[in-house]
């Protein structure tokens, strides 16, 4: 058992005070929510929300919100789950309780990222590192997390790792298991992700993709054994990619097939049209191009304007080299000039993020 959790079941046989005790229990929901133990999490916040949904306590109202917020995120990936959280931190800002204004903001920045919303991810870390106490270990923890995906997404291998580190050493401290697990999960999947936009540059070496298998499959191991159960798609999908680039395309098919109905997953990340271009190119790649235009049909493999804009890249280089392979997947010239487009929006994201992380850029 997590030392974090472990810690707040002995608080709970001994607390009694009522209050104290409805916190714990909605710090308690929040990690099980973490771990994908989402039925024991709804049936705590309910229990609670009996007592205290008349809002005597707005401290316990907003934990309540927090664990409610990652209730829905982790099991459903729903923008519900940001609302959620900005109500709680609004609550912290009326009570100027710096505890849930730090962990609130942790939270928006790590929603805000994963909407692509940069800038904002970005002020809401701001925000929290203004409020949280040095031993506010959760929300450096979820900083640390977005900031190591930030400079993973712009290629800053240095100050990527300089964040995992420092998340690693407030999840330790707070004996937290599922955030070490988020961080090794983190620096695996938004590592693969900028080495398939290298990849689609021509500009990947086998050692990059050799130390991004080595933690693929650490953050794996890892949720296997701390039996983390949310999010392990994420680290399927990033496996099944992972062997594109190794080039091993008839395993990458598998894996591709038994991930097809798998997710959540947001739609700028993953959704049908990426995943029929990741098949169609897998079996141009096998030779079997008959096959690779019928999924290609299909999926009406077409990359979307609410994809990612790394996933952007990848997808118009595969529609290209589809193109160049055969004339049945589209004009190669067109195919061209969409990569171009998505090129200069990839270069025009990343240097607008380090623009951003300048302050927090190690060297």
């Amino acid at each position: 058992m997590s030392q974090l959790l472990l810690r707040l079941e002995e608080q709970l046989l001994t607390e009694r005070d009522t209050y104290r005790c409805a916190e714990l229990r909605a710090k308690r929901a929040a990690y099980w929510a973490r771990i994908g133990r989402f039925p024991e999490a709804r049936a705590e916040i309910a229990d609670i929300r009996q007592v205290f949904g008349d809002g005597r306590s707005g401290r316990v109202t907003a934990f309540v919100m927090l664990a409610e917020a990652l209730v829905e995120y982790y099991e459903k990936l729903t923008i519900v789950a940001a609302d959620r959280v900005a109500r709680a931190r609004f609550l912290g800002q009326a009570m100027k309780d710096r505890e849930v204004i730090a962990l609130a903001s942790a939270w928006l920045s790590y929603f805000d990222f994963e909407r692509s919303k940069f800038d904002l991810a970005i002020a809401n870390v701001r925000q929290a590192g203004e409020y949280a106490s040095p031993d506010n270990h959760a929300a450096w923890t979820r900083c640390a997390i977005v900031l190591l995906n930030c400079f993973a997404l712009c290629g800053d291998a240095t100050s990527s790792q300089h964040w995992f580190q420092k998340g690693r050493e407030h999840a330790l401290k707070e004996g937290d298991q599922a955030s070490i697990e988020a961080l090794l999960h983190s620096k695996a999947v938004f590592g693969v992700a900028w080495l398939r936009a290298q990849w689609a540059r021509d500009d990947v070496d086998s050692a990059a993709i050799a130390r991004s298998r080595l933690e693929v499959s650490s953050a794996r191991n890892l949720q296997k054994l701390a039996r983390i159960a949310a999010h392990e798609s994420y680290i399927d999908l990033a496996n099944a990619r992972l062997l594109i680039l190794e080039g091993k395309f008839a395993e990458a098919l598998e894996a591709l097939e038994m991930i097809s109905d798998g997710g959540p997953f947001p739609a700028g990340h993953f959704n049908d049209e990426l995943l029929g271009l990741d098949k169609a190119f897998c079996l141009v790649s096998l030779g079997k191009a008959d096959g690779a235009f019928e999924v290609f049909e299909l999926s009406k493999a077409t990359p979307s304007a609410h994809t990612d804009v790394d996933d952007r890249l990848v997808a118009a280089w595969m529609s290209y080299k589809l193109a160049i392979a055969d004339t049945r997947f589209g004009s190669a010239e067109a195919a061209a000039a969409e990569l171009n487009t998505a090129t200069a929006e990839h270069d025009s994201t990343t240097q607008l993020l380090r623009d951003l992380l300048q302050p927090f850029m190690k060297s």
